[in-house]
């Protein structure tokens, strides 16, 4: 069993009190901790404006909360050749993130909104291996998983009425719903609140795999099957409401007029919206609330695998391996009826009116052919040492989250477990008590969600050729090129966007599909259109206990390209929903995964110890360092305008590239890209910038662990370890902010919209013991 503390954060108020303009400033602690009254956050122990005998919170003081993990493992063999085991491991814990993201929409990434996420984690497997002969071997394998996990913001148990806001919402979606303050420009202000409730999901999974081995002569042959069965249990996410002051309704016409008058302003576009706060005029439009009609969605998918291999030992310095496989990825189904899809003919139906009654046809051609070779040639790079030449070429499918499919297709307008959004008209009530949505009554056109009735599987195509030559009997060097296209990638495309037009204006009218359908607005369809490519020279050095000393520094040099980078895009930055869902290509570009240059150093020194039998020589035997250094460049990051310029409704406009983008980050207070790079792209277009047209900060790691293994007799040992995570404590900044203010705001492991999640923290010192026996 292990227990692990929770990790060490930041408590800011996102303000600039101490006057060093880097708005990182910590709180107070309050002078009475027990007090209830609190300013800023909800916690009561903090506060904001410092006062004579206050302590200032120390860094990191907040620490996350303990997460417990317990494994256990059995076997047995049988006599010759039969084995059986079974293992069971059980996980679980509360982590805490950032509750919400950059732009417009992305709700809160200040600490009150940070998201509670508790997770339970259960594993079992059971499994036998039969050996018939020496040269028949069967393995079976029987597995069951089963993932909990129900996510919320710390605020879920405030009730919103409680405070004045009349939102009409239940339990599950407590909390203060998010407001957006300044427009979409650099001015805004930090998002307050959160945009969705609570909800999660409990997926379960069955599993039978049998592989069974025949060696005869120089083949060795594999044969193979799996089925998995796949189940989620979705407890569908309500919404708190979105909360839009931009200054339309009243800040931007005054903040115009009082600059005519001669009066000036440091942030016009911050101060527009703070003026419709004070005014209570929320922006009609961009406030909205999404009513879930049924809050459980219990989704389901079969998938059946199988295999056939042969490694062909042709000569001692010639391996040839071909084999293939087909996968099968069963229909994704809703066991209760609840999913619906647009289909042109019908329009928004239930799935059991759909041709066949099911969401989409399932692909069943998904043969996937693998083909690889070794050879050892008879001229060397250096002579009387071995050189290998590789190769290796595969077609690889992959099934669909079932995620995607959870909330937009069972919470469609349509049938008694319907789902709809309230976008309530101006004047919008905002005030103590007031139902600000009304009753809740569907108020048409909706936004939908569907899936192309020709989903394909998505495929992937790997292939790569290396040379490895050893320099020596301790080093070997080995360079290669690896590279993969991707196809039918899954997109989210609106096959009813309108064609651009003046923002402010009318786009109902401009949308396809609007005479025959009027009662829909965006169709955000599912689709299998998207394409990638990655390409990569590899350079790998090995040393094989050089006096001592076991490494590998690995080195890539790559570009990884494609139309969207995650299925799950959580703030609109990855291109899952592209700027424009009738210009796919448009959208191809730097993946948010791509990163130009790593190099990442392993390695293993055993120092040496004393042969003396002294005390003094025992207690400096058997010491060893281990560690990994990794130097890699940043990340491509996107960049968006968020502010629905195009008029086409989807808020997800690049703007438009002006002159060469430089960078700084001697001012975190001030935009990560230097002025001069972007500007709004024009009403009614958009943009011409690429997608992830900046590179962010990179990162540089050391960590490393001192050990050493305490001997008592032939079976019991002790090993001490002390391992420290960024020895040096070298700062590693999260990705730029989206938006146009492309501020940095976040290390690397708190960054929630950051892919470096998880690395590049603070300095961590641990220690940790192993007894065996």
């Amino acid at each position: 069993m292990i227990a692990s503390s929770g990790v060490p954060y930041n408590v800011t108020i996102g303000s600039d009190v101490n006057g060093d303009s880097l708005f990182n400033d910590r709180p107070t602690f309050a002078t009475d901790l027990s007090s209830p009254t609190v300013r800023v956050t909800p916690f009561g122990a903090f506060d904001v404006q410092p006062s004579s005998g206050q302590t200032i919170v120390p860094i990191n003081y907040l620490t996350g909360p303990t997460q417990f993990t317990l494994n256990l493992r059995l076997s047995k063999t049988f006599g010759f050749g039969k084995e059986a085991g079974a293992a069971n491991h059980q996980g679980g814990g509360p982590p805490g993130f950032p509750g919400g993201g950059p732009g417009p929409q992305g709700g809160s990434q200040l600490n009150p909104w940070f998201g509670v996420t508790p997770t339970t984690v259960d594993n079992f497997a059971v499994s036998e291996v039969h050996m018939f002969t020496p040269n028949k071997v069967n393995s079976i394998r029987l597995g069951w998983n089963r993932f909990s996990q129900f996510q919320k913001g710390r605020d879920a148990n405030v009730d919103p009425a409680s405070i004045g806001l009349n939102t009409g919402v239940g339990p599950s979606s407590f909390g203060i719903p998010e407001f957006d303050i300044g427009g979409s420009g650099p001015g805004r202000y930090s998002n307050l609140g959160l945009q969705y409730g609570a909800g999660g999901r409990v997926a379960t999974s069955f599993q039978v795999a049998d592989d069974f081995s025949l060696t005869r002569g120089p083949h060795a042959l594999k044969f193979g099957f799996n089925f998995l069965h796949d189940y989620s249990d979705y407890t569908i996410v309500g919404s708190r409401g979105l909360f839009t002051f931009d200054g339309s309704e009243l800040g931007t016409s005054l903040v115009a007029s009082l600059t005519a008058s001669g009066s000036t302003f440091a942030n016009p576009d911050g101060t527009s919206g703070l003026i419709d706060l004070l005014a209570g005029r929320p922006s009609a439009g961009n406030t909205f609330i999404n009513r879930v009609g049924n809050g459980r969605a219990n989704i389901d998918q079969n998938i059946i695998s199988g295999y056939a291999m042969d490694t062909f030992k042709l000569t001692s310095k010639l391996t040839l391996i071909a084999g293939l496989r087909y996968d099968y990825m069963g229909t994704v189904d809703e066991s209760r009826g609840r999913f619906s899809a647009f289909d042109p003919s019908l329009g928004l139906v239930e799935a059991s009116q759909l041709p066949g009654g099911h969401l989409y046809d399932a692909p069943k051609k998904n043969f996937g052919p693998r083909l690889a070779l070794s050879w050892v040639p008879p001229v060397s790079l250096i002579p009387n040492h071995q050189l290998i030449f590789r190769a290796g070429y595969g077609i690889y499918y992959d099934t669909i989250p079932l995620n995607n499919f959870e909330q937009g297709l069972a919470q469609n307008p349509v049938g008694p477990t319907g789902g709809f959004t309230i976008i309530p008209s101006a004047p919008i009530p905002f005030d103590v008590g007031v139902p600000i949505f009304g009753t809740g009554a569907p108020a048409p056109p909706f936004n939908v969600a569907s899936i192309d009735r020709h989903l394909k599987t998505p495929t992937t195509q790997i292939w790569n050729v290396n040379l490895q030559q050893e320099l020596n009997p301790r080093f070997v060097l080995q360079i290669g090129y690896v590279g993969n296209r991707s196809t039918h990638q899954l997109q989210l495309l609106d096959i009813n966007q309108p064609t651009p037009g003046d923002p402010s204006g009318n786009s109902q009218s401009r949308r396809p599909l609007n005479s025959a359908f009027p009662n829909l607005r965006q169709i955000n369809t599912i689709s299998s259109v998207g394409w990638a490519n990655y390409h990569s020279l590899q350079v790998v050095l090995k040393s094989n206990n050089f006096h001592g000393l076991t490494t590998q520094a690995a080195f890539t040099w790559s570009h990884n390209l494609d139309t969207a980078s995650e299925v799950d895009d959580f703030f609109g930055t990855s291109g899952y929903v592209p700027q424009d869902s009738t210009n796919l290509r448009g959208s191809y570009g730097s993946s948010e995964f791509d990163q130009r240059r790593a190099l990442i150093i392993t390695y293993i020194y055993e120092i040496p110890g004393p042969k003396s039998q002294s005390k003094l020589a025992y207690a400096l035997r058997n010491w060893q360092i281990a560690g990994t250094t990794s130097f890699r460049d940043g990340l491509a990051s996107p960049v968006l305008s968020f502010d629905g310029g195009s008029g086409t409704d989807n808020f997800h406009e690049r703007p438009n590239c002006i002159g060469p983008i430089h960078y700084q980050l001697s001012d975190l207070s001030k935009p990560y890209v230097l002025p001069g790079a972007f500007a709004l792209e024009a009403p009614g277009t958009f943009g011409n910038c690429p997608r992830n047209p900046i590179v962010a900060p990179g990162l540089t790691n050391w960590d490393f662990a001192i050990q050493r293994t305490f001997k008592f007799g032939e079976r019991l040992s002790f090993e001490f370890r002390t391992s420290f995570f960024n020895a040096f404590n070298h700062p590693n900044f999260g990705e730029p902010s989206p938006d146009l203010s492309t501020r940095i705001t976040a290390t690397a492991d708190d960054g929630s919209f950051d892919s470096h999640f998880g690395a590049g923290g603070p300095r961590n010192i641990q220690f940790g013991g192993k007894l065996r026996w």
